[in-house]
């Protein structure tokens, strides 16, 4: 039986369970809520911190773009321009400006026209072989463009990381029009320190790319210029963050840049956290105490139900005793209840034991009955068989047959006992064998194995002559010259017993032989009934089932022309 839950545990689960939901539910609820506010709190606060540092950097790069804008202006502006004007021009616009490492004026070759500082450039600085000075050279003029960060090689000394701004220009010179390029350098650690002054969660701090996701700025810069990290790592990194990650970005004024941070969801719900930390505090209190209340509460209303199952169950490991019942005593319910079950108790032991010798008898009789099937169908052929032995005047064959037919019956009989030892159960079948060698003229020729080790088991009786009935008749009978074995032995375990029949005759063709085995795997009849086949067989399963269980009983396996085997399984035991 089962174990079944208790009524405690039921009263116990749908206190808690009702009064824990109700908290639950209310918590989830204001938990979902706050915490929608203070994600939304937080989002807010990342996109303003966003926008914040995009308004400094567009101011910062804005300044430096004026600067270029300008001085561009009164370059093309002027007819004749020279170093003096532009050293003038250029100390109006920066005025003491440090942001703005270098600023020059290139020819179309990348040669400095003019330039401040007035340091002398490197000759080995070839500034036209760079991607960014061609792409610059590449725009129409008055097109501003943004270089990607690099390390200013101008001057000897002096190796900054910069951004270079430049425009392209036609500028007059000696009265003659030219092309050029004008260059500010910006220095890279003022974008770096806005960049920084923020924070994103737990990916620090946001970085910059330019109008092709190239990467303007990122903390890892050095990182990147070393190429000990890629563009394309970096990406990866975010897409692998999946549904966590969220990218805020916005576009920084005056430029072609974004300003771009990677956030993840626990980074927007830190302000959740320590809300969610104290309601789940409050909802384990709550629990709790809402536990122990209903234990409390579960053991007042169970301990007198609780007394009555204990007895119940010392009743139920000793029901046959009659002496054995609960005391009607207690409360009035608990009386009346106790009464009414020891009426139904005295009413069940004796429909118990009708039951019991109901189904004894029956047993008894259906196993008798398939008894009663075998032994005149097994009498009608052999006393058949020594008439026709004596018509052909072989009367000492006949003297044979009616002497081991009259061993048959002895061992039948057997005291009236149902059971033979597996000894007696093959000299039975050797008597069978005698009489049917003689009544098929000695056409076969049978060998008999026992297993010393299961002499002494106990058997049913007659169990193996259907099964040798059947291998003459159907095996043999047609083939002159064959062999039957009969072996009695057990498995490997040495618990169950092994009774096997086998021919090397005809074979049972497959479609037969999956009728047999459809019939043994259901021998209510109905089968047998309506192939018309199988009958011994089926009985002797039948009688095998009732007697131990369906897991023991007859197995087929048959080749046609080749061999066919019955096994008999039986439990091994002992007188």
């Amino acid at each position: 039986m089962r174990k079944r839950v208790s009524i405690r545990t039921v009263l116990l689960l749908t206190v808690v369970g009702l009064v824990l939901g109700a908290v639950l539910v209310v918590s989830s609820v204001y938990s979902a809520t706050a915490t929608t506010m203070f994600n939304q709190l937080g989002m807010s606060e990342m996109l303003r911190d966003i926008s914040v540092v995009s308004e400094r950097l567009a101011d910062y790069v804005g300044r430096v773009r004026q600067v270029v804008t300008e001085l561009a202006a009164d370059i093309e502006a002027e007819e004749n321009f020279n170093a003096e004007r532009f050293a003038q021009n250029v100390r109006f616009y920066t005025g003491s400006s440090e942001d703005i490492s270098a600023l020059l004026l290139l020819d179309e070759y990348g040669a400095p026209v003019f330039g401040l500082p007035s340091s002398r450039v490197k000759e080995s600085c070839n500034l036209s072989a760079l991607d960014w000075y061609r792409a610059a050279m590449d725009a129409e003029v008055g097109e501003v463009v943004f270089s990607r960060p690099h390390v200013q090689n101008l001057y000897s000394g002096t190796y900054p990381w910069v951004i270079s701004v430049t425009r392209k220009v036609r500028y007059d010179q000696d009265g003659e029009e030219n092309i050029g390029l004008l260059m500010a350098d910006i220095r890279l650690k003022p974008l770096e320190e806005i960049c920084r002054s923020v924070t994103l969660g737990s990916s620090g701090c946001p970085y910059i790319l330019g109008p092709e996701d190239e990467i303007i700025f990122h903390p890892d810069q050095k990182l990147l210029a070393l190429e000990l990290i890629s563009e394309d790592s970096i990406r990866k990194e975010e897409e692998d963050g999946g549904d966590q990650t969220m990218v805020l970005s916005q576009e920084i004024a005056g430029t072609n840049w974004r300003l771009v941070g990677a956030v993840t969801a626990e980074d927007i719900a830190r302000n959740s956290r320590e809300f969610n930390s104290r309601m789940t505090g409050i909802v384990v209190g709550i629990a709790v105490l809402v536990t122990a209340v209903a234990v409390w509460l579960s053991m007042q209303i169970v301990r007198p139900l609780t007394q009555m199952q204990n007895n119940m169950q010392r009743i139920e490991r000793n029901l046959d005793d009659n002496r054995i019942s609960l005391p009607e005593e207690g409360y009035a319910e608990y009386a009346a209840l106790s009464h009414s079950y020891n009426v139904m108790l005295r009413k069940i032991r004796g429909l118990m034991q009708e039951t019991v010798d109901r189904q004894e008898q029956l047993r008894r009789m259906e196993i008798g009955a398939l008894q009663a099937q075998i032994n005149p169908h097994f009498l009608y052929n052999t006393l058949d068989s020594i008439v026709r032995v004596l018509e052909q005047g072989r009367v000492p064959d006949a003297i044979e047959m009616v002497q081991a037919l009259g061993r048959l019956f002895r061992l039948s009989i057997n005291n009236g006992d149902y059971f033979l030892t597996v000894a007696q159960e093959m000299d039975y079948a050797r008597s069978y064998l005698t009489i049917q060698q003689v009544r098929y003229k000695k056409r076969f020729h049978y060998e008999l194995h026992m297993d010393e080790a299961v002499s002494a088991a106990l058997c049913p009786k007659i169990i193996l002559q259907p099964l040798i009935e059947n291998a003459i008749k159907h095996g043999m009978s047609e083939m002159p010259g064959c062999t039957l074995a009969v072996r009695a032995g057990q498995d490997e375990t040495g618990r169950r017993l092994l009774l096997t029949v086998e021919d090397d005759g005809l074979g049972i063709p497959p479609e037969r032989l999956k009728r047999l085995q459809e019939m043994l795997r259901d021998d209510s009849n109905a089968i047998t009934k309506k192939s018309g086949f199988g009958i011994g067989l089926r009985n002797t399963n039948r009688r095998i089932h009732l007697l131990y269980g369906e897991e023991y009983g007859l197995t087929i396996e048959s080749e046609v022309e080749e061999r066919t085997c019955v096994t008999i399984t039986l439990p091994k035991r002992l007188p």
